[in-house]
């Protein structure tokens, strides 16, 4: 049973999916769902409020589009309202069972640069990408176009990402150092090719035609040790300085 709208999410209710797959996790899954309970949380209360947002203004089902099926697929099965068609795009996911999606549709978006290859789209009420564009190599423009043409007019995309200007980055690079891993030698997983700033994000969004309606900075950490605690007061003095972003644009 999906939850209310109105309900505020937890990362102890992100923990908690792990108990309705039909399958046991592995251990590095665990382990990644607890590090990101917080910040999945969050993503499910924003695609909540913008549901709700977009639910005033239709009588039909919310149409949710969710790139990169992982956990945050399943924890929107789970916690939005029930009025919701689910989909995907992507590379299937173990951790997004078919029984809960719609429909998927298969596509590597780095072939966003082909035009020839882009899929029929369907419009989406909200469109939600996170954890996915710093992962591709394709720029972020051709990719946004791409992703623009599922959005119904109106309807939003909701960005998760690093933010490339998080503190520790900008010491690291004052001393010398890349502060930025090298790409991996594992083709299904190499890693980030390329973090964005807030304001580079403003500029993407403009050029593609979608409205830049709110960027937030986050630090979804738990704030261990001295020197990440001083981190996390310095971008509780100074936002940019933390180290996630959160972008709502709309078309």
């Amino acid at each position: 049973m999906s939850e209310s709208t109105s309900t505020i999410i937890n990362s102890i209710d992100i923990q908690n999916i792990a108990s309705f797959y039909d399958f046991s996790l592995n251990q590095e899954e665990e382990k990644y769902l607890e590090f990101h309970a917080k910040r999945l949380a969050y993503f499910v209360n924003i695609t909540k409020k913008y549901t709700k947002l977009v639910s005033t203004k239709k009588d039909k089902a919310i149409k949710i589009l969710d790139i990169g099926p992982h956990f945050l697929t399943f924890a929107l099965h789970k916690y939005i309202e029930n009025n919701m068609t689910l989909n995907t795009l992507g590379w299937e996911n173990r951790l997004a069972p078919s029984n809960i999606i719609n429909h998927h549709l298969k596509f590597d978006l780095n072939y966003a640069q082909h035009q020839e290859k882009w899929l029929s789209a369907e419009a989406h009420d909200i469109v939600i990408m996170c954890e996915v564009i710093e992962h591709l190599y394709t720029a972020p423009e051709i990719v946004l176009s791409f992703l623009k043409t599922f959005i119904s007019p109106g309807g939003f995309l909701i960005i998760g990402t690093p933010n490339a200007a998080y503190l520790p980055n900008r010491i690291l690079l004052a001393l010398g150092k890349n502060p930025y891993e090298r790409i991996r030698k594992t083709y299904d997983n190499p890693g980030h090719f390329r973090e964005y700033t807030a304001s580079e994000f403003k500029e993407i969004c403009q050029e593609v035609g979608l409205t830049c309606k709110s960027i937030e900075y986050h630090d979804f950490s738990e704030k261990k040790g001295i020197a990440h605690k001083i981190v996390g007061l310095m971008g509780n003095i100074h936002q940019p300085f933390k180290k996630y972003l959160s972008v709502v644009c709309q078309n």
